[in-house]
């Protein structure tokens, strides 16, 4: 039985899990770890698993880097109702010209998005200075734990590199 374009637009197999020879080549050319993940696991695959495709790479490269190429502008809403950059808040400088001492804008808005791609949420710390924030810390959000203490607060649990905890 062969395979023709048109053959897409046919009415789907009984068996929804049976893939079509032409999906089954386009898989196996892009990456053996995505096929292999889908016969292992009956077809579920892990952010880890598909990052190792580099079409996938290829493709959350792209979108966190056009996302921190756009302004990231905080605004607040003026006394005539119009939007206007609020420049007074004390993280606009942080976010548009400096968020932490070793990243650009662009940079830390592209790790926070690919963070929110690859695993749902990206997470950054306050790094405070006498009560005032001074820099913006992203950290990994597979090494943060939330936890729920006796009176009702939420701490955080940071694994750091090597190995120790903070608490958050």
């Amino acid at each position: 039985m062969g395979f023709t374009l048109f053959s897409f637009f046919k009415k789907k197999s009984e068996n929804v899990n049976q893939m079509t020879p032409v999906i089954y080549n386009a898989i196996e050319s892009y990456g053996n770890s995505i096929l292999e993940a889908i016969r292992n696991e009956g077809g579920k695959i892990t952010p880890e698993q598909a990052i190792k495709n580099t079409a996938v790479l290829r493709c959350v490269e792209l979108v966190s880097r056009g996302i921190g190429m756009l302004p990231l502008n905080i605004m607040a809403k003026a006394d005539n109702g119009a939007r206007v950059e609020a420049t007074e808040h004390y993280l606009y400088d942080l976010l548009k010209y400096r968020p932490n001492s070793w990243q650009t804008p662009l940079e830390f808005i592209s790790l926070m998005q690919y963070y929110a791609l690859t695993s749902g949420e990206a997470v950054a710390r306050k790094i405070m200075l006498g009560g005032k924030v001074i820099g913006l810390q992203p950290l990994e959000p597979k090494k943060l734990k939330a936890k729920q203490k006796p009176d009702w607060t939420i701490v955080y649990d940071y694994t750091r590199d090597d190995g120790g905890k903070v608490e958050l």
